[in-house]
Parts: C-alpha cells; structure tokens; sequence
C-alpha cells in the first residue's frame, strides 16, 4: 500500500486532487491511504517517514510547498514529491 500526503492551503484544492489522486491509483488496482493537510505546519508536526509521496502545494502560507519538501527530504531521502500551484 502506499501512502500519500496531500499538502494545501485550498480545501477546493485538496478535494480536488484527492479525488484525482484516488481516482489514479483505483484505475491501476493499487491500493492506497491519502491524508490531507490545511497547511505545511500540520503536516511537518506528523510522522512525515509514514510517506512515500508528497503532493504539494507551492504557493502556501508561513511554509510554501518547497520549504516543506526541503524539511521532508531531511527526515527521508527516499520519497516522491509533486509539487503543484492550482491556477
């Protein structure tokens, strides 16, 4: 199973591409758990090494989506980031 974080300021945003994301991986018959967070804050307080990918958002208050990834990338060197800015 893998474990995906989702990273956004938008709730629009995260509804959005949770489904997306959900919709991706059902299609190819892998199982997935897919948590969401308002902001880099929350996610930076949980245990980032439960991971495998990060889907964030560039653009976000306080801690952007790169500064997130960059403090993420420390704790773990082995997961995937996507980072994304909604139009």
């Amino acid at each position: 199973m893998l474990h995906i974080a989702i990273c956004d300021d938008s709730q629009a945003s995260v509804v959005e591409i949770h489904s997306y994301t959900e919709s991706y991986f059902q299609q190819r018959h892998i199982s997935v758990a897919i948590d969401t967070f308002a902001n880099a804050e929350q996610l930076l307080e949980d245990d980032c090494a439960l991971y495998d990918i990060f889907l964030l958002d560039v653009r976000m208050k306080l801690i952007d989506g790169l500064a997130a990834g960059k403090l993420v990338r420390k704790k773990s060197s082995t997961v995937i980031f996507f980072l994304y800015t909604p139009l």
